[in-house]
């Protein structure tokens, strides 16, 4: 399973998730090299996936806090659906 399929899994509950369990999750307890948790946030956000930006741990400030929020509504020429707006890509617009 690829990273972003990992990160996407993990924070599918919509509660937060801090960096160090996003790195042991996605990339392995035993993992050394550099984790790229922001490059995979990014990646889920162009695919259209509300992630809120990171919220620094109030104990350790080198800890972010993420989450996936749910469907925002937006409004849409009076329409309050979230339809159409941030689809995921190939998904077809209505």
């Amino acid at each position: 399973m690829s990273q972003k399929l990992k990160l996407l899994e993990l924070l599918k509950d919509g509660e937060k998730h801090r960096t160090d369990e996003i790195q042991i999750v996605v990339y392995g307890r035993n993992h050394l090299g550099a984790a790229r948790i922001a490059s995979r946030i990014n990646d889920l956000r162009k695919e259209g996936y509300n992630i809120p930006p990171a919220k620094p741990d109030k104990e350790n400030r080198s800890l972010s806090w993420y989450r996936l929020e749910t469907a925002k509504t937006y409004e849409h020429s009076g329409d309050s659906s979230p339809i159409n707006n941030k689809l995921p890509r190939g998904i077809p617009k209505l």
